[in-house]
């Protein structure tokens, strides 16, 4: 049995991610994050992200900048990718945004 990918789904996620990939990094979002659907989604569930070959995260909610939680938060706010995710309730609930329409 041979493993095969969902090109469908790779390609949904190439496209979101060259749509958005610029206002991701802005909010303080590292590359590595990006780099592959997994790492967001992981990211997105427990709020840090460290990657394999590493021993400390690249990226913890609870070391980002006000203004890179809150512009993230704004961004996740609008997105329709990953919705009630985690990581935009805990932003959520540590800055809340004035223009929150989310219940």
């Amino acid at each position: 049995m041979s493993f095969r990918r969902n090109t469908s789904k790779a390609l949904k996620w190439q496209q979101w991610l060259r749509k958005h990939q610029d206002e991701l990094l802005a909010c303080g979002i590292p590359l590595a994050v990006l780099q592959d659907e997994s790492n967001w989604l992981y990211f997105l569930d427990h709020g840090y992200f460290t990657p394999v070959t590493g021993r400390i995260p690249v990226i913890q909610l609870e070391d980002m900048s006000r203004e890179d939680a809150v512009r993230l938060c704004s961004f996740l706010e609008q997105s329709d990718y990953y919705p009630d995710c985690s990581t935009f309730r805990w932003l959520r609930s540590h800055f809340q945004t004035p223009t929150s329409s989310r219940p």
